[in-house]
C-alpha cells in the first residue's frame, strides 16, 4: 500500500495493531467459551482444576469461564509474581 506520508502509515498499522488484537482477544474467549461447554458436557464445570473444590457461585457468575477458584487463582499469580521477580 501507498501512504501519502510517515504520519498516514504509522495510523494504518496502528490500526492493523489494533484489528489483530481484537481478533486475538476474540479468538481467546471463544476458546474460553468452548472449554467451559467442554466441561460442563464432560461434568466438571464449576470445579476447581488447582483443588478439586467446587468454585463458588459468586466467582462462576463473574467469570464463567473460570478454572480455578479464588484460592488457586490467588495462589497462581503469586508464583508468577515471584517467577517475574528474578
Amino acid at each position: 500500500e501507498l501512504y501519502a506520508d510517515a504520519v498516514d502509515q504509522a495510523s494504518a498499522q496502528t490500526d492493523k495493531n489494533l484489528t489483530l488484537q481484537m481478533k486475538n482477544r476474540e479468538r481467546g474467549l471463544l476458546s474460553q467459551i468452548n472449554e467451559a461447554l467442554r466441561r460442563i458436557e464432560d461434568g466438571s464445570f464449576g470445579e476447581c482444576e488447582g483443588c478439586g473444590e467446587f468454585i463458588s457461585e459468586g466467582r462462576m457468575r463473574a467469570a464463567p469461564s473460570t478454572t480455578l477458584c479464588v484460592d488457586c487463582k490467588a495462589e497462581l499469580e503469586s508464583e508468577q509474581i515471584r517467577f517475574v521477580g528474578r
